[in-house]
């Protein structure tokens, strides 16, 4: 984070904007520093958009602060990446932070227990979008407020004093050494989640669902083709089974390795709740662990009890932060080696040195275009069936399966159909592709497929290559090599990872716009990741 200036040392030094909701509304209205005129009573995350698309870009604001959601009822999730992107374009330097929204006890009057339940699900949701998409969100832990908002209610002053103390250091007016509302630092820049040398030493549930919450936000995917050796992340999970399946404490070991008796346990939770029984750890399965495991009251007699059964003589892999990429049993041709050595140089001139990191990219990129930059393929050969799993119905909808053959079988109207004009409205946000041809011209290319005019002209002058008039240029292995660093870390510093599992679930995510639950691009970049070791 930017260093904090202090209201005592400039008044003027701190140019803090609140935008949003009727939350941004009250606190604007009764501060002196905060301002903006991007707020409504009524504001939805599509109304805020709209507003935004108007603005002009903003460089001296320090302090972004979001008040969006209730109004929606947590429910404009396939919104919020576009909507944190237009806000980071009009604010470039600012720190970024999300309020976590409530209702009034009048908007749930004729809500049962379980729309309760699911609402509070959906919140959560809702906010973990804007920490994958770079945001700190202010926590105000209650769905539903007691008393009627005001500009002077409890829940606003808390708000207006925990903002306070992230932007100009005032003095806390409650009189309290720490904020009264928790913030989250769990942005897309932060998704490490590796707070001590032993990770599974938990005090107290406060400690173990505190990291437990971070697993769940860092939208990370476990499953039996992991990596096979020790896993903190996977050693909490496992925990978490056997508090919520009893039946299992006699026989399922909590050892941290992701092996076939962890997946019968996840088969067995994601029957028992309703989700489709893949035996995978993906983000709906620990969603509904983490939610169980609040609503089960985990308790720290619980944690005593599973905590130190690892058996069989398991222990925690080595970890090299300073090491490197072992790349001399990749099996890599001589191009595809060349090439990268091209990644793995950059990486490190741009300070990107942590070698589970570099796998990571490395994996994913690997999954992409197996280092050899090139335009995204024709889809003539590939069946309707898989053409519409990857495509989505909204883009393909009017076609019949005649009318789909055909289309695929002429690549330039195939484009046009699914990255053009038309699709944009189906994407949600703003792709730069309005002309014919620019669903074709600006098709996937690079080593990471980095598809759509916008993100061309985006990553292009970040990297200070013009790809909108010479699109070809982003298959040059040195561009290629600078556009994918520039699309992983959008000019912000990448998480830092001590195994490679988690570093190649990150960037498949990333790299898939935000989450996928493939399990085809998972595998894909896992046979990648088990080609590279780190080495001292």
């Amino acid at each position: 984070m930017k260093k904090i200036k202090y209201i005592n040392e400039s008044e003027n030094n701190v140019v803090v904007k609140i935008i949003g909701d009727h939350i941004a509304n009250m606190i604007d209205n009764s501060d002196d520093y905060l301002t903006s005129d991007i707020h409504s009573k009524n504001m939805s995350v599509n109304s805020l958009i709209n507003k935004l698309r108007t603005e002009e870009r903003k460089e001296d604001v320090d302090y972004l602060i979001l008040s969006i959601g209730a109004n929606d009822y947590f429910s404009s999730s396939n919104d919020v990446t576009y909507l944190c992107d237009l806000i980071m374009d009009i604010y470039p330097n600012a720190e970024y932070y999300a309020i976590e929204g409530f209702l009034s006890i009048d908007d749930i009057i004729d809500f049962t227990e379980e729309d309760y339940i699911e609402l509070e699900k959906q919140r959560f949701g809702f906010y973990s979008e804007f920490s994958k998409n770079g945001f700190d969100v202010i926590e105000t832990e209650e769905l539903v407020s007691e008393e009627t908002l005001e500009d002077n209610s409890t829940e606003i002053l808390k708000i207006k004093n925990e903002i306070s103390l992230l932007t100009i250091g005032d003095v806390n007016m409650f009189g309290d050494e720490k904020p009264l509302i928790k913030t989250k630092q769990i942005t897309s820049n932060n998704n490490s989640i590796n707070d001590s040398d032993d990770e599974t030493d938990f005090d107290t549930i406060y400690e173990f669902i505190d990291r437990f919450e971070k697993i769940v936000k860092s939208k990370n995917v476990y499953n039996i083709k992991s990596n096979s050796s020790y896993n903190p992340n996977v050693h909490q999970i496992e925990m978490a089974l056997r508090f919520l399946l009893p039946n299992y404490v006699g026989s399922f070991k909590s050892d941290g390795v992701f092996d076939e008796e962890t997946e019968e346990a996840i088969k067995t939770f994601q029957m028992t709740n309703g989700i489709e029984p893949t035996g995978v750890a993906d983000t709906e399965t620990i969603e509904e662990i983490f939610y169980d495991l609040k609503i089960e009251g985990f308790s720290d007699n619980d944690i005593g009890r599973f905590i130190n059964d690892l058996g069989g003589g398991t222990s925690k892999p080595k970890v090299y932060l300073n090491g490197k990429v072992d790349t001399s049993n990749a099996g890599l041709s001589g191009e595809q080696l060349k090439n990268v050595k091209i990644m793995i140089d950059y990486m490190n001139s741009e300070g990107i040195t942590n070698p589970y990191t570099q796998i990571g990219i490395l994996s994913c990129i690997g999954k992409e275009s197996g280092y050899i930059p090139q335009n995204e393929v024709c889809y003539d050969y590939t069946s309707n069936s898989r053409i519409r799993e990857v495509f989505g119905n909204c883009r393909l909808k009017k076609y019949d399966d005649d009318q789909l053959t055909q289309l695929k079988n002429d690549c330039e109207k195939f484009f046009d159909a699914v990255y053009g004009v038309d699709a944009t409205k189906c994407l949600g946000w703003s792709t730069g592709n309005t002309m014919k041809g620019d669903g074709y011209k600006y098709r996937g290319r690079g080593f990471n497929g980095i598809t759509f005019k916008s993100l061309y002209s985006k990553y292009g002058k970040i990297i200070g290559v013009d790809l909108i008039s010479n699109p070809d240029k982003l298959n040059e292995p040195e561009v290629a090599a600078k556009a994918a660093i520039a699309f992983f870390t959008d000019g912000n510093p990448v998480p830092e990872f001590d195994n490679k599992q988690d570093a190649t679930n990150y960037f498949v995510n990333k790299n898939a716009g935000g989450s996928t639950t493939w399990s085809e691009s998972f595998e894909n970049a896992n046979s990648w990741m088990s080609k590279y070791e780190v080495i001292p």
